[in-house]
């Protein structure tokens, strides 16, 4: 259950730095 926990962590970055990395003028 922790690995699962922890993909979901690593995904929820990941969808935190994509944006940022494409819509610099989104934040």
């Amino acid at each position: 259950m922790k690995i699962f926990v922890h993909c979901i962590s690593r995904i929820i970055q990941f969808l935190r730095v994509v944006p940022t990395e494409l819509y610099p003028w989104h934040s």
